[in-house]
């Protein structure tokens, strides 16, 4: 497996670790467990940071254009949100 495909390979990991962890905080009920859900939000952090340095990492070796340019930053925008 070339380097781009892991990249890709990654990022359905990290997707489905999200979704996994947050099936497993709606499963707890209300309210939510402390020590899980800081689970779920520290593996959305690390994901953020590790698109965010793939972004990076793309942008230095391609510039980006206009409108790749505003994919990203409504993809960070709804990514806080």
């Amino acid at each position: 497996m070339n380097t781009s495909q892991s990249h890709y390979v990654y990022s359905g990991i990290f997707l489905l670790l999200i979704m996994l962890s947050g099936f497993w905080v709606s499963r707890v009920g209300k309210p939510y467990n402390v020590a899980i859900f800081a689970v779920h939000e520290l593996i959305g952090l690390a994901v953020g940071i590790y698109l965010g340095v793939r972004v990076y990492h793309a942008h230095q070796t391609a510039p980006f254009g206009t409108t790749q340019i505003e994919a990203v930053v409504v993809t960070v925008v709804l990514f806080i949100g």
